[in-house]
């Protein structure tokens, strides 16, 4: 490449964990980014679009990140109309936008992250509190702007090969799309060794409940836990999810199945806590119809605790042999493999081999692979 310096823009309005999945994900594969163009033999100045200036606290120390304040709120009529102006100031060699929600406006070399195809899959009614009108427009104004961000990006990242077969099919990419997988952050890579914290010989002593962690959408399928949970009485759960709508009327079905006593519900937990809870735990469940990853259930096997999950493809892709899988739709067979992992725990030597697995997972490798997203555009501008 020649010693011009690159103009790299990523749009990180929605970075931090208050936006869950997606926030986890730009921060890290941004902080990474950087990491990974430090070592180059190349010149880049990253242009950061930020919702906040505190967004980010950690950019203000990095002299190459230009910050760009952009108040304009995700998913919003002025994010395609007015956005656009804003990236276009820049003078961008390349923009990552690390979700579908690219301006339809702005036509320079991207590249996106699709992290799932969800809402092409699930058409849930519950899973919004817009009038049905309301529903079908922002519905179909999603399949308009994701289609469009898909086909025009220069690459499309995605998790895992599921999400790329279903970009194929759904949407009718074939060419560029890179399957990057996610990473575990610092916190869960720190935890103890299993050996370390002798888990098989505590079995016995730890508090009986189960975990899950993320957000409340119909699609998450909790429902089936708390069905499960009636045919355990010896069993709690707790649920760490972030406020949302969807929060109330989980409570309301705890309370419909009468179990507000067994399940507690923790709002914006961070990643040590988290870590806590997962080390006194039987097992973290996710028991979603549809996912693009599951990074949850890696960082629950990077501390050590056994992961049940539902047995959907995405989920056989990522954790192999790693996790339990039990058929989303039979709660039955939920409680018959918890009864299982109480009564048979995993020795030492299984957690081991499944923590050290899981924490070859990691935002530097995933970087690593990004990066190759970028080499291509800026390759492809470079032969032009």
């Amino acid at each position: 490449m020649p010693a011009k310096q690159f103009r790299l823009g990523f749009d990180a309005r929605l970075a931090g964990i208050e936006h869950a999945g997606i926030g986890r994900y730009s921060e890290e594969i941004l902080r990474e980014l950087i990491n990974f163009t430090n070592k180059l033999p190349i010149k880049i100045k990253w242009v950061i679009f930020l919702a906040d200036k505190n967004q980010l606290p950690w950019l203000k120390d990095i002299p190459q990140c230009e910050i760009v304040v952009v108040p304009i709120k995700h998913y919003s009529l002025a994010e395609q109309l007015v956005l656009p102006w804003y990236f276009y100031h820049a003078n961008l060699d390349c923009l990552h936008i690390p979700h579908f929600n690219v301006p339809w406006l702005y036509r320079k070399d991207t590249i996106v992250t699709i992290h799932d195809l969800l809402w092409h899959q699930q058409r849930d009614p519950r899973a919004t509190t817009l009038a049905p009108w309301q529903y079908r427009l922002k519905y179909l104004a999603y399949r308009f702007v994701s289609r469009s961000a898909i086909k025009s990006a220069e690459v499309v990242l995605v998790p895992t090969q599921e999400v790329k077969k279903q970009i194929k099919q759904i949407v009718g990419r074939k060419n560029q799309v890179l399957v990057t997988s996610e990473g575990i952050s610092q916190v869960f890579l720190s935890a103890p060794s299993v050996g370390e914290q002798k888990r098989a010989a505590k079995t016995k002593e730890r508090a009986p409940y189960v975990v899950y962690t993320g957000s409340l959408y119909p699609h998450k399928n909790v429902d089936v836990v708390l069905e499960a949970l009636t045919k355990m009485e010896w069993l709690h759960l707790i649920v760490a999810t972030s406020r949302s709508v969807f929060t109330q009327e989980f409570k309301k079905m705890v309370k419909q199945n009468g179990l507000a006593d067994r399940v507690k519900i923790l709002i914006g937990q961070n990643d040590q806590r988290l870590m806590a809870i997962y080390q006194n735990a039987l097992a973290l469940i996710q028991p979603s119809l549809a996912e693009g990853f599951g990074l949850t259930g890696l960082e629950a096997l990077a501390v050590g605790l056994p992961v049940v999950v539902s047995d959907i493809p995405v989920f056989r892709e990522v954790y192999q042999d790693k996790a339990d899988f039990f058929n989303p739709y039979q709660p039955e067979d939920l409680v018959q493999k918890l009864q299982t992992l109480e009564q048979n725990p995993p020795s030492i030597k299984q957690l081991k081999l499944a923590q050290q697995w899981a924490r070859s997972f990691t935002w530097k490798k995933a970087a690593a692979k990004t990066w190759q997203a970028y080499e291509t555009v800026l390759n492809h501008k470079n032969t032009n």
